[in-house]
C-alpha cells in the first residue's frame, strides 16, 4: 500500500532524502583533515618558558657573534614597564611570528638567563591536535644539547620524541644513535647540535620522517604518534667554547644563554579524520588571524570536542575513525521527526527527485515512513501517484563568515547573515579590498595594500598579496625586489661643480666626522656671479620645492639672491602647470650666515620629460659691510617633492589626511634639506618609499658601478651602494676627493706632501699632484733637477763641477774634475790644487810616487806647500817617505817595483808599529814579538805561558810546584793552548795541585801520598787532601784510623771506650788512652774524677780542703800505723809528743793549754773514767774472734793491698798519657796552617798579617772585617770573586743579547704587519673574484626566499587548491635561461663586462710588486730568524758559565767552610793540649 514519505531533520535545515551534508563540505568522499597552521598563534598565554632573561630586573648580557659591530653589550628588560622598551623586553612570547609580521621577526627574540642550562619551553594546548612538525631559529648558537617531549593526556605522563646532542654519548648515555630505522625509533641525532652558524642555526624536527615509508598512514600508531595536549622542549647544555673551563667569572656567562628568534609549531585540530575545519573552544580566543582553533566542526554525523563520539540519533554504527577513502560514518537510528527546525523550503516534483538522484517518494495512505531529510506535505491518495513534495534545503552557512553560530539564514531568500566585511550568499566570500576569511570578529581582513608601491587597495582575497607595481615586493607592496630602492627627499640633486666654471674648492673627506657636503666639494662664487643648473629628469608633473645648500665665508647675511627658472617653451593649460605664471619662476632669497641650507619661499611647478634651466645669481652680500672679494662656497641645488601634491596626501580622504598628518608631525621632510644624513623614523620610511613609488611608477634601479662598489645590492631607503674604499658617489662611481686610480680595488690616496704641493688633489687618473714651483714628482715632495731644500727649493752651488746634489742637505753629487766635498770645492783624494769656481785652477794627481791610476800612488792626498812650493803627499798607511815610496814599520814588500805594495807584517798585533826593526821588510817575518809570544808570526805563546797568541792572550802558566814537573831555573810547562800543566804521578787538575782519589797531600814532599786509610775502622780508602786524616768510623782515630779517637781509650786492635770523664772533676774530657783513668782537678779523685779527694771535705763536686794540722796528723798516723791501731792510743807519750812537738803550731803544750779551765780536773777525771770503760769494750772487741775491729783490720789490709796494686797500674798509664800527651805537643808544633791560608787566600801564607798583600787566617783590615784574598792573589777567595765578577759580566752580556732578541722581534713584527698588509691586498684580490659567485649565490637566496613565500602560503589555513593551482603555475612561468642562445647571451654580456674593467695591467704590475717585496719581507724575518738563534745560543752558553761560575763560587765556599772547620778543630786541640 501507499503511504507518505516523512522527511527527517539535520542540524541546520532540511535536505531530501540521500542529500547528505558532508556532501556539502570537503568530507564526503571519506577521511578528511583541517588545514594546518601555526600552533603557537593565539596561544601567547598558554606558552611558558622556566628561565627569562631580565624578568625581576635589568640583566647585562653581551654577544660573541657580529664582532664587526661597535657594540657588544646589552641590557634584557623583560619586566612589564621595563626601562628599554620593546627593544629590552625578550619574553617568550617574541618566538611567535605570524605572517603579517614574520618580515620583521629579527627585531625580537626569547632570551633566557646567562649561563642557565636546564631550561624549559613549554606549549599547553587546549584540546588534542595532530602536531606534523616544528621549526626553531635561534639567536645564539644552537643548543649543545636538547630533547622534545609529547604528552597526549594534558600533561600527565610524557614521552619523548627525540634526542638532539652535539655528543649523545656524554649528553644522552645509551640512547641510540640516528638515523632512524622505524618510525617510532627513538634516537639522538647530531646534525642541528654543530657550534656553526652562530646565529640564524635552525632545529627542526618532523614526527613522521619523509625518509621512512609509511605503509599505513591512517593506522592506530601513527595517529598516536601525531596527537598531542601538551609540547614541550628542553635545553640541556649549551655551547659555551670552553670558556667556562678557562675562566670561571661570572662575566664569562654573560655571553652564553639560549635566544629563540622564532619558534613555529605546525599542525592542526586533532578530528580523527570527521572534519575538514575547527572552530574555537568555548572560553579560548577568537580574535587572533591565522589561528588554528581546536573545536572541531564535525562531520560524518559525529559529534564532540574532537568528533570522538555520534550525533545523538546516528547510532545506528559504532562510532569509528574515519580511514583513507572510508568515511565510517555514523548511521541515523530510523524515528519520525518530532522537532522543528528553521529552514527554508522548494516545492519539488518526482521529476526534479529522479533529477537530482534523490530515492524515490515512498507510497503510502495514513503515514509513510520515509527516507532521511524528504517529508510529504501534499498527496493523492492514487497508489503509487505523488503530486508534490515540500522539499526543504539546509542553509549551508559558512561558519567562518556567519554571525553566531551560523546554522541561521533568512527562510525566504536563503541568505546567510554575514560578518562585517564578509559577503555573498553563504558568507563565504570577502568584500572587495579584503581577504582571509577567518574565525575573528570582522570576518576578514583589510588588504592595507601600501599607497605608493600598490596599483590599487585590492588584494587576493586567498593570499592577500596586493598587486605591486614595478620591482615592488611583499603582500602590501612595501618592499623593494633586489638591487632597487625608494629614493631620498633629496634624490634630485644638481652639484654645483657642475653647473659652473668658477673655482671649485674640494674637500678631503674628514676622518671620523660627517660630510657636511655632497659631491667633490664647492663651487667659490664672488658676488654678483651666477650658476647655471640643467634639470632634465623631473620625475613627474608636479610641484617641487628648490633647496640651495651652501657655507657661508663671512658673518652677515648674503641679502640678495635671485632663483630664475627658464623653460624652453610654454605651458599647455591641459597641463597640471597650467597655472604658472612667469613671476613664479623668478624667486629671490636671502642666505643667513648660521644656516647650511635655505629652501626657495615657493615651490615651482616642473613638468616631466620637459629640460629645464635653472639659474642662481648671487647678486649682493652686503649692504651694510664694506667686504673685498665677498664670495659664498655653494654646494648644489636640491628639488623637494611638494608632498601636498601627491594625491596619497591631499584630498578629503580619511586615510590622505593621516598620512599627511603623520608625514608633518614626525618631520619627514627635514630629512632631505642637510647634506648631513639623518637616520629616518620608521613612519617616515615608509612614506617616502610610498612617494618614490609613485613619482616612478615603483622602485628604481640601483646601478651600482660593478667596479666601484662591493655588490650590485644599495640600501633600500635612498639608494646609496656599498663604495669600495675610497670611492663615493651613490652608484660608487667616482674617486673621493684626495684620491686617483679608480678601479676594482677603488681608489688609492694621493698623499700630496703638504709642503710642496698646492692642495691634497691631485690628477682623479694619474693621481699627479698640483706642485709648487721648483717642486716636482707625484707626491710633490721633491725639488727639481739641479735644486734642493725641499720644500724650500733652490740651485745647487757646485762650482761649476756638478748638475746635481742631494736633495736634504745639498752635497754635490757625481762632481766631475776630480774634485769632492760639499761643494766640488776640494781636490779628490789622490789629486791637488784649487778647484773653487774663478781661481782658474784645476785638481792635478798627485806624485805619491806617481799619479792615481798607475798602480804606483800611495798616498791618500798630497798638497802643495805655499812657501817650498814642494808637493807634499799624506801617505796611506804602511807607507812612508817623502814620495810614499817605501814601507813603514811593521809593514812588508817592495812598493818600488811596479804593482809591488806594503803590506802589514802577519804578527797579530805582537808587535811595536813604531819600531822599525819589529818585523823583516822584505819577509815579514816578525823579529822583536811582544806579549810572550815568539815565533816568525808571533803566533805561539813562549814556553810557560799559554792562551791565543793571536789575540795578545798569553798568560803564565800556574801550576802547583809541589805537583808539577817543573825545571829549577825555567819554572813550570804547560799547554800552550790550554794551560794544563804537566802533573807528577797520582796528581791532577790543570794546576796539578790536587791529589786523586785515595791520595793526600803530604807537606815536604812532591806529589801526593797515598791515603792507607785502615779498611777495617775507616769507612773508605779517601781521606782529606791536605791532613791526609781519614773518615773513621765511631770510636777510632788517628791519620790512618790505627788509633783509639779522642775522647776514647783503650787497645785500637780490640776495642775503644769512651773516657766519660766528669766534667766538674776532670781537667779535660780526654782520658788515659790505655787505663780510661780521667784527670782530675786538685781536691778530686776516682776514676772519673767523680768524687772528693782524701785531705778535702764536703759533697762533689764542692770539695774543701781539710784543717792545716790534717796533713801532720795524718802523716804521724801513717807512720805510728805500724805499732798496730790500739798503739796510737795506749802510748801516745813520748814519741807522740815528740812528734806533736814537731809537728808546727800543733804543739801538745798548745793543745793542752786548751784544757787548763777551772773545774776543768773533773771532768778529765769523769772522762778518763769513761775512757777506761771504753777501753775495756774496745780491747774486747780486739780481742774477740768477731769484734769489728779485727774485721776492720782485716779489711784495710786488703784496702793496702788493692790500693799498692792500683799505684802501680796508675803510674803505669799515667806515663803512657805523658808519652802521649808529649807526642801530641810534638805534633801541635809541626801544625803549619800556612798552605791553608794559602790555598784559601793565596800568597805564601806566612808573611803576618800586617804585611801580608792577601791576608789569611785570623787577618782583619784597617775596619775590622776579615782580610783574606785580593786582586793579585790565589786561592779559592779570589777564584769565588772572579767567578762572581764573570757572571755578572755575563749576565750584562745576556742582557746585551736579550735586548737585541728584543730590537729584532720588533723587526720582525713589521715585517709580519707588511705581510699582513700584502695578505690583505691578496685577500681584496679575491674579493673581487668572487663578485660574480656572491650575486649567484644572492639570486640563489632570491629564488630560496620566494621558495618560502610559496611554502608559506601554502601552509596557510584557507589555502584553496584554485589558489595553489594559481601559484604553482605562476612559478611554472618563470623563466630561467636554459637554452644555448640564452646561455650565449650571458657570456657575452659577461666578457662585456670584463671588457669595462680598469687597470688590469696596473694591478697585475701592484700586484707582482707585492708579492716581491713580501718575498723579501719572508727573506729577512728567515735572517732575523737565524740571528735571533745565535743570540739564544750565545744567550744560552752565557747562562751555562753563569751556572759553572755560581758552581765555582759554591766549591770556594765549601773549601772556605772546610778550612774554618780545620781551624777550628786545631785551635781546640791546642787548647786541650795547653791546659
Amino acid at each position: 500500500s501507499e503511504s507518505p514519505r516523512a522527511g527527517l531533520p539535520i542540524s541546520g535545515g532540511w535536505v531530501s532524502n540521500g542529500l547528505d551534508s558532508s556532501m556539502l563540505h570537503g568530507c564526503a568522499q571519506g577521511s578528511c583533515y583541517p588545514a594546518t597552521g601555526d600552533l603557537l598563534v593565539g596561544r601567547a598565554d598558554r606558552l611558558t618558558a622556566s628561565s627569562t632573561c631580565g624578568l625581576l630586573e635589568p640583566q647585562n648580557y653581551c654577544i660573541v657573534s657580529h664582532l664587526q659591530e661597535d657594540k657588544k653589550c646589552f641590557f634584557c628588560d623583560s619586566r612589564q614597564d621595563g626601562h628599554y622598551g620593546v627593544q629590552g623586553n625578550h619574553r617568550i612570547h617574541n618566538v611567535i611570528t605570524p605572517f603579517a609580521t614574520a618580515h620583521d621577526r629579527r627585531n625580537t627574540w626569547w632570551q633566557s638567563e646567562n649561563g642557565v642550562e636546564n631550561v624549559a619551553v613549554q606549549l599547553d594546548l587546549e584540546a588534542e591536535f595532530h602536531f606534523t612538525h616544528l621549526i626553531m631559529t635561534f639567536k645564539t648558537f644552537r643548543p649543545a644539547a636538547l630533547l622534545i617531549e609529547r604528552s597526549s593526556d594534558f600533561g600527565h605522563t610524557w614521552q619523548v620524541y627525540r634526542y638532539f646532542a652535539y655528543d649523545c654519548d656524554a649528553s644522552f648515555p645509551g640512547v641510540q644513535h640516528g638515523p632512524l630505522q622505524r618510525i617510532d625509533d627513538l634516537v639522538c641525532e647530531s646534525r642541528y647540535s654543530e657550534i656553526e652558524p652562530s646565529t640564524h642555526g635552525e632545529v627542526i624536527f618532523r614526527v613522521l620522517d619523509p625518509a621512512i615509508k609509511i605503509i599505513d598512514p591512517y593506522s592506530q600508531e601513527i595517529q598516536n604518534l601525531l596527537k598531542i595536549t601538551n609540547l614541550r622542549i628542553n635545553f640541556t647544555r649549551l655551547h659555551t667554547l670552553g670558556d667556562d673551563l678557562l675562566d670561571s667569572r661570572s662575566e664569562i656567562k654573560e655571553k652564553y644563554y639560549y635566544a629563540l628568534y622564532e619558534l613555529v609549531v605546525r599542525g592542526n585540530c586533532f578530528c580523527y579524520g570527521h572534519a575538514s575545519e575547527c572552530a574555537p573552544v568555548a572560553g579560548a580566543s577568537a580574535d587572533a588571524a591565522l589561528m588554528v582553533h581546536g573545536r572541531c566542526t564535525c562531520e560524518h554525523h559525529t559529534a564532540g570536542l574532537n568528533c570522538e563520539k555520534c550525533e545523538d540519533f546516528y547510532h545506528d554504527l559504532p562510532w569509528h575513525p574515519a580511514e583513507g577513502s572510508t568515511a565510517n560514518a555514523c548511521k541515523r537510528m530510523l524515528q519520525t521527526p518530532t522537532s522543528t527546525f528553521t529552514a527554508f523550503f522548494m516545492n519539488v516534483s518526482p521529476a526534479n527527485v529522479r533529477d537530482r538522484q534523490y530515492p524515490p517518494p515512498c507510497v503510502c495512505f495514513v503515514l509513510c515512513v520515509c527516507t532521511a531529510d524528504v517529508f510529504i506535505s501534499t498527496f493523492i491518495s492514487a497508489p503509487k501517484t505523488l503530486l508534490f513534495l515540500s522539499l526543504y534545503i539546509a542553509c549551508h552557512c559558512n561558519q567562518l563568515g556567519t554571525v553566531g553560530s551560523g546554522d541561521v539564514c533568512d527562510q525566504t531568500t536563503g541568505d546567510c547573515f554575514c560578518k562585517r566585511f564578509v559577503t555573498g550568499q553563504k558568507c563565504d566570500q570577502c568584500l572587495p579590498e579584503h581577504w582571509a576569511l577567518g574565525h575573528d570578529a570582522i570576518g576578514c581582513r583589510p588588504c592595507d595594500c601600501d599607497v605608493g608601491g600598490a596599483l590599487d587597495n585590492h588584494c587576493s582575497p586567498e593570499t592577500g598579496n596586493c598587486r605591486c607595481r614595478e620591482n615592488m615586493v611583499g603582500r602590501q607592496c612595501r618592499r623593494t625586489t633586489s638591487n632597487h630602492f625608494c629614493m631620498a627627499l633629496d634624490h634630485y640633486t644638481y652639484e654645483a661643480e657642475e653647473a659652473s666654471t668658477n673655482t671649485v674648492v674640494s674637500r678631503e673627506i674628514p676622518a671620523g666626522r660627517p660630510v657636511t657636503w655632497t659631491g667633490a666639494g664647492f663651487v667659490r662664487v664672488p658676488e654678483g656671479g651666477q650658476l647655471k643648473f640643467i634639470i632634465n629628469n623631473v620625475p613627474k608633473s608636479m610641484d617641487y620645492d628648490i633647496l640651495i645648500r651652501y657655507e657661508p665665508r663671512f658673518p652677515e647675511v648674503w641679502e640678495e639672491m635671485v632663483v630664475s627658472v627658464s623653460r624652453p617653451r610654454g605651458i599647455p593649460t591641459h597641463s597640471p602647470c597650467g597655472n604658472t605664471i612667469p613671476a613664479d619662476d623668478v624667486l629671490t632669497v636671502s642666505l643667513p650666515p648660521g644656516s647650511r641650507y635655505v629652501v626657495l619661499p615657493q615651490a615651482v611647478c616642473l613638468e616631466q620629460g620637459v629640460t629645464y634651466t635653472v639659474q642662481a645669481e648671487f647678486k649682493r652680500y652686503s649692504s651694510r659691510e664694506s667686504v673685498d672679494s665677498p664670495h659664498i662656497l655653494v654646494d648644489s641645488l636640491v628639488l623637494l617633492p611638494v608632498h601636498t601634491s601627491l594625491t596619497m596626501f591631499s584630498g578629503s580622504e580619511h586615510e590622505g589626511k593621516l598620512r599627511r598628518d603623520a608625514f608633518e608631525r614626525y618631520l619627514c621632510r627635514e630629512s632631505g634639506r642637510g647634506a648631513i644624513r639623518q637616520p629616518l623614523t620608521d613612519v617616515c620610511a615608509q612614506l617616502i618609499c610610498s612617494m618614490s613609488a609613485v613619482l616612478h611608477n615603483g622602485a628604481l634601479s640601483c646601478n651600482c658601478n660593478p667596479q666601484g662598489s662591493l655588490s650590485g645590492e644599495c640600501d633600500p631607503n635612498g639608494g646609496q651602494c656599498q663604495c669600495r674604499p675610497n670611492v663615493v658617489g651613490r652608484h660608487c662611481s667616482f674617486c673621493a676627493p684626495g684620491t686617483y686610480g679608480f678601479g676594482p680595488s677603488g681608489c688609492r690616496s694621493c698623499d700630496c706632501g703638504l709642503e710642496g704641493s698646492q692642495h691634497a688633489f691631485c690628477n682623479k687618473d694619474s693621481g699627479q699632484c698640483m706642485c709648487r714651483p721648483g717642486v716636482t714628482g707625484r707626491h710633490c715632495n721633491q725639488c727639481e733637477f739641479g735644486h734642493w731644500g725641499y720644500p724650500s727649493c733652490r740651485p745647487c752651488h757646485c762650482n761649476g763641477h756638478a748638475d746635481t746634489c742631494e736633495q736634504s742637505t745639498g752635497t754635490c753629487q757625481d762632481c766631475r774634475g776630480h774634485t769632492a766635498g760639499h761643494a766640488c770645492d776640494r781636490c779628490a783624494d789622490g789629486y791637488f790644487g784649487n778647484p773653487i769656481l774663478g781661481s782658474g785652477q784645476k785638481c792635478r794627481p798627485c806624485p805619491c810616487p806617481e799619479g792615481p791610476g798607475s798602480g804606483r800612488n800611495f798616498a791618500l792626498s798630497c798638497f802643495e806647500d805655499p812657501h817650498s812650493q814642494h808637493i807634499v803627499c799624506s801617505c796611506q798607511v804602511g807607507y812612508t817617505g817623502l814620495r810614499c815610496e817605501e814601507c813603514a814599520p811593521g809593514y812588508y814588500g817592495n812598493p818600488e817595483q811596479h804593482g809591488g805594495v806594503c803590506a802589514p807584517c802577519q804578527c797579530y798585533g805582537n808587535i811595536d808599529l813604531s819600531d822599525p826593526a819589529s818585523c823583516d821588510r822584505q819577509t815579514g817575518v816578525c823579529l822583536r814579538c811582544l806579549h810572550h809570544t815568539h815565533g816568525p808570526s808571533c803566533s805561539t805563546c813562549v814556553p810557560g805561558f799559554h792562551g791565543n797568541a793571536t789575540a795578545q792572550q798569553c798568560r803564565r802558566c800556574e801550576c802547583d810546584h809541589a805537583g808539577s814537573k817543573c825545571h829549577p831555573n825555567d819554572g813550570c810547562e804547560c799547554d800552550a793552548m790550554s794551560g794544563q800543566c804537566l802533573c807528577l804521578p797520582h796528581v791532577t787538575g790543570k794546576r796539578c795541585d790536587r791529589c786523586v782519589e785515595t791520595y793526600w797531600r803530604e807537606e815536604g814532599i812532591q806529589g801526593c801520598a797515598p791515603c792507607a786509610c785502615d779498611p777495617e775502622k775507616s769507612f773508605g780508602a779517601s781521606c782529606n787532601e791536605f791532613g791526609g786524616h781519614c773518615e773513621c768510623r765511631a770510636g777510632f782515630g788517628g791519620r790512618t784510623c790505627t788509633e783509639c779517637r779522642e775522647l776514647y781509650y783503650g787497645d785500637p786492635n780490640i776495642m775503644c771506650t769512651a773516657c766519660d770523664c766528669d766534667p766538674h772533676g776532670a781537667k779535660t774530657q780526654q782520658c788515659d788512652r790505655r787505663s780510661g783513668h780521667c784527670v782530675c782537678r786538685a781536691g778530686v779523685a776516682g776514676v772519673r774524677c767523680d768524687q772528693c779527694a782524701r785531705g778535702f771535705s764536703g759533697t762533689f763536686p764542692h770539695c774543701l780542703p781539710c784543717h792545716t794540722c790534717f796533713g801532720d796528723w795524718d802523716r804521724i798516723v801513717q807512720v805510728s800505723w805500724t805499732a798496730g791501731p790500739v798503739g796510737l792510743f795506749l802510748f801516745p807519750s813520748e814519741p807522740l809528743a815528740h812528734d806533736v812537738g814537731n809537728s808546727g803550731s800543733c804543739t801538745l803544750k798548745s793543745i793542752l793549754r786548751c784544757t787548763w779551765c777551772a773545774g776543768a780536773y773533773d771532768t778529765i777525771h769523769e772522762q778518763h773514767l769513761k775512757f777506761r770503760e771504753a777501753k775495756n769494750r774496745a780491747n774486747n772487741s780486739i780481742e774477740g774472734a768477731t769484734g769489728g775491729v779485727k774485721s776492720s783490720q782485716a779489711l784495710r789490709f786488703q784496702a793496702e793491698d788493692l790500693a799498692n796494686r792500683s799505684q802501680e797500674e796508675f803510674e803505669r798509664k799515667n806515663k803512657e798519657l805523658q808519652n802521649e800527651f808529649q807526642e801530641l805537643s810534638n805534633d801541635v808544633t809541626l801544625l803549619d796552617i800556612s798552605m791553608v791560608g794559602k790555598k784559601v787566600c793565596g800568597g805564601d801564607g806566612l808573611e803576618p798579617c800586617e804585611t801580608s798583600h792577601c791576608g789569611g787566617p785570623g787577618c782583619k783590615d784597617a775596619s775590622g772585617s776579615p782580610h783574606c784574598g785580593g786582586s793579585r792573589c790565589g786561592g779559592t777567595v779570589t777564584a769565588a770573586s772572579n767567578a762572581l765578577r764573570n757572571a755578572q759580566d755575563s749576565e750584562a752580556e745576556v742582557k746585551k743579547a736579550m735586548m737585541l732578541v728584543q730590537q729584532l722581534s720588533r723587526e720582525v713584527e713589521v715585517a709580519k704587519s707588511k705581510s699582513v698588509k700584502v695578505k690583505q691586498q691578496a685577500k681584496e684580490a679575491l674579493g673581487r673574484a668572487n663578485a660574480t659567485r656572491d650575486r649567484a649565490q644572492r639570486s640563489g637566496q632570491d629564488l630560496r626566499q620566494l621558495i618560502s613565500q610559496i611554502k608559506d602560503f601554502l601552509e596557510q589555513e584557507g589555502a584553496s587548491p584554485d589558489s595553489i593551482e594559481m601559484v604553482a603555475n605562476e612559478v611554472l612561468g618563470l623563466s630561467v635561461p636554459a637554452s644555448p642562445e640564452e646561455i650565449s647571451i650571458l657570456t657575452e654580456e659577461i666578457k662585456g663586462l670584463v671588457g669595462n674593467l680598469a687597470n688590469v695591467d696596473m694591478i697585475l704590475a701592484q700586484t707582482t710588486e707585492d708579492v716581491q717585496q713580501a718575498r723579501n719581507l719572508l727573506v729577512d724575518a728567515q735572517h732575523a730568524k737565524e740571528y735571533a738563534e745565535q743570540v739564544e745560543s750565545a744567550s744560552k752558553g752565557a747562562q751555562t758559565a753563569l751556572e759553572q761560575a755560581e758552581e765555582a763560587q759554591q766549591a770556594a765556599l765549601d773549601a772556605v767552610q772546610h778550612a774554618q772547620e780545620d781551624i777550628d778543630r786545631a785551635q781546640s786541640t791546642l787548647e786541650v793540649w795547653i791546659w
